[in-house]
């Protein structure tokens, strides 16, 4: 009897332990699935400022470029 009565706070700090043990490892989880969140956010705002940049560059190129008109000084092969 002896034996069984130092066995249960044994027990019941073993269910306390594993009873902090599974807040941890949810808070762990919740914790991984924010910073998943976040990196996914992150990458694709980066990828959203890349296309942006990249039409302003090629509207600034465009804009740049002189344009050709139907009446220029350069005759095409096809009007001779």
């Amino acid at each position: 009897m002896s034996a069984l009565m130092n066995a249960d706070p044994d027990f019941a700090v073993l269910r306390e332990d594993l009873a902090v043990l599974k807040r941890d490892v949810a808070s762990l989880i919740e914790y991984m699935k924010c910073g998943a969140t976040n990196t996914v956010r992150n990458a694709a705002d980066q990828i959203d400022r890349g296309v942006r940049s990249l039409r302003q560059q090629a509207r600034a190129e465009g804009e740049a470029r002189p344009r050709q008109s139907a009446t220029s000084s350069k005759s095409s092969p096809l009007s001779r």
